[in-house]
């Protein structure tokens, strides 16, 4: 059964593991993470979509993850929001890559 709860920083490494095979080599060098460097995701808005307790040693396997980041234009500002990486099992298992089907904003 999938959970979706806060981010903890536990799961970090597992994240990242999860970012790297989602978006490969190019990962750095996306414009989304250029306007992320030298930023933290805004408080309370990361999330960690995991499935299991026991499947990996150290807790629960990381399927998804959403953080909000926060941008600003001007005098603007708002939140933006990273892709939606999901391992390759799932995107071969015909999952939606972005909840709605389409790409759904937030």
């Amino acid at each position: 059964m999938i959970q979706i709860r806060h981010e903890r920083l536990s799961d970090v490494d597992r994240r990242e593991a999860l970012l790297d095979q989602a978006f490969g080599e190019t990962r750095y060098r996306k414009s989304s993470e250029r306007l992320r460097e030298d930023r933290l995701p805004a408080e309370g808005l990361s999330f960690i979509a995991a499935e299991g307790q026991a499947r990996h040693r150290n807790g629960a396997a990381v399927e998804h993850c959403l953080r909000q980041w926060p941008t600003g234009v001007a005098a603007r500002s708002g939140r933006g929001r990273g892709g939606l990486p999901q391992p390759r099992a799932r995107r071969r298992a015909g999952a939606p890559r972005h909840p709605g089907g389409a790409q759904a904003g937030l």
